[in-house]
């Protein structure tokens, strides 16, 4: 029997009313979710997003905070740079993981509000939002607090429908995570604590202490990175008011920030009406669909956010596109209600067939645009970048003027990216020649390891900062790496300033 009369075999079995059967399709659909679109991503582009490479910069040292960002999502990139080593392709690994297993957990909160047929469908909905594809292979703080979030709206639910205790506790251990990820993590707690005062269940003293275990344990939790703040001065407190300065035009940029977020929410606006126009003439069956009182928390859940931040947006701050990377985590669960009731098997089969191929389309547009295209259009872009020969000249520079190991390179968060994952050495790097950014380097390791200096030069580049313009007017060894940026034309190119600032005394550097 051939493969795909197997194939075929085990499809007519499956039968769409069974829970069990449905729950091994979410499970195959989240797996075949996660492995297309890192494998194209891996396959498709020579280096990563600018994010994915300043996660793999902080990951050389675990830290209780960096100078931009809470530490969460660098301890996950962390984790799994652990498991698997330095490479690009880990990034898009650890990005999609969590996505994945966001994607269980609302499966597992449909579950509680709607069918197991319907909470399938909320799986595949929620996995056509450009945050959750296309996004998802970005590993930065605003995709990787979609799992932290979405295990706090399950355990919120819970304890409110089971009141046990440990289903408090872990939504404390949650929140955490969501503000040891990014702080926008306020959004949340403001929208679930309207729900809270809201919800008729959270009026006896057994559900006030569920809260209370919540917050206590969150609180516990932030101690480590509440002292990191204040020794260090509150730096992400500063980056993040450097983020939200104002601009004149607050409505333009609402404007925007919400036409942007409609674009992201296209594929699964797209899918729903397809699959309700592919089905208006399907006889109307009655099926359960999402009541009282869980339809107030798929609403909240789903809009409050995007709410409470385009109010924010009117005045007080600067509104950022990816900012609402995780705003739509119960989006899917919401638009269940835009779905025709109609037979279930007719209906899980139409989203399995419009949702699948949309899917399978995003994610080979993204590899095929990151990938060839660019270089046929011979654009300069992140997907492209000559990340594997630029570190190969560096090393070839480096063996051929120092006669050890490369141990420090001192760069920006891209190119020190490169050399950390590229390079042979993979040295640690001293971000611009700031302790402030990389607190975990010594500045003394210059004097007794020495480095190698990187500087873009590209006509958009900005100057280095006086730090490193102070290492290159010092270093006796320097030049410019011209190198080919399309795979297959000598132009454009790559323009970097290379130097390598010696140690002031042999052997000093620790091994």
């Amino acid at each position: 029997m051939s493969a795909v009369s197997k194939i075929r075999q085990f499809c007519t079995r499956i039968d769409l009313r069974h829970p069990q059967h449905l729950a091994m399709l979410v499970l195959c659909f989240v797996g075949f979710h996660f492995l297309m679109w890192s494998l194209l991503a891996t396959i498709s582009q020579r280096a990563p997003h600018w994010d994915n490479m300043e996660e793999l910069v902080w990951a050389q040292s675990f830290q209780w905070g960096y100078y931009k960002h809470p530490p969460f999502s660098t301890w996950w990139v962390h984790f799994w740079t652990f498991l698997f080593g330095r490479s690009f392709w880990v990034t898009y690994f650890a990005g999609m993981a969590n996505v994945s297993l966001m994607l269980l957990i609302v499966w597992r909160i449909a579950l509680l509000v709607s069918t197991p047929p319907r909470a399938l469908i909320a799986v595949l909905f929620t996995s056509l939002i450009f945050y959750h594809g296309v996004n998802g292979i970005v590993a930065d703080q605003n995709t990787l607090q979609l799992m932290p979030v979405a295990l706090l709206l399950w355990m919120m639910l819970l304890g409110v429908r089971e009141g046990k205790w440990w289903q408090w506790a872990l939504a404390g251990v949650a929140a955490a995570m969501c503000v040891l990820t990014k702080y926008s993590a306020g959004i949340w707690f403001a929208v679930i604590g309207a729900w809270v005062l809201l919800e008729p269940r959270m009026r006896n003293w057994q559900a006030v202490v569920g809260v209370v275990l919540a917050i206590v344990v969150c609180v516990v939790l932030l101690i480590p990175h509440i002292h990191w703040l204040v020794t260090e001065n509150y730096p992400t407190f500063q980056y993040a008011n450097y983020q939200v300065s104002s601009e004149s035009n607050h409505l333009t940029r609402l404007g925007r920030f919400l036409l942007s977020q409609l674009s992201r929410l296209a594929p699964l606006l797209i899918a729903a009406g397809v699959i309700k126009y592919a089905l208006r003439r399907a006889p109307a069956v009655h099926e359960a669909s999402v009541g009282q009182p869980e339809g107030r928390f798929v609403t909240m859940m789903a809009l409050g956010p995007m709410v409470l931040t385009s109010l924010m947006g009117l005045g007080l701050v600067t509104l950022h596109a990816n900012w609402a990377a995780a705003f739509f985590v119960l989006f899917g669960v919401y638009a269940l209600r835009w779905l025709p009731h109609v037979d279930t098997q007719t209906l899980v089969r139409a989203a399995l067939v419009v949702c699948l191929s949309i899917d399978v389309l995003m994610a080979g547009g993204v590899a095929l645009s990151s990938g060839v295209l660019v270089d046929i259009v011979k654009r300069t872009a992140r997907s492209n970048f000559p990340a594997a020969q630029l570190a190969i000249e560096t090393d070839k520079i480096w063996d051929a003027r120092i006669g050890v190991p490369m141990k420090l390179a001192i760069a920006d968060e891209w190119l020190g990216g490169v050399l950390s994952v590229k390079s042979k050495y993979q040295p640690l790097i001293f971000l611009d020649a700031e302790p402030g950014e990389t607190p975990w380097v010594r500045p003394e390791l210059v004097a007794e390891c020495g480095a190698f200096v990187l500087v873009d030069r590209g006509e958009d580049a900005k100057p280095p900062r006086p730090k490193v313009q102070a290492l290159l007017d010092r270093a006796e060894h320097k030049g410019l790496l011209t190198i080919p940026w399309n795979r297959f034309k000598p132009e454009p190119t790559l323009k970097v300033e290379w130097a390598i600032v010696e140690p002031l005394t042999k052997g000093a550097c620790p091994r």
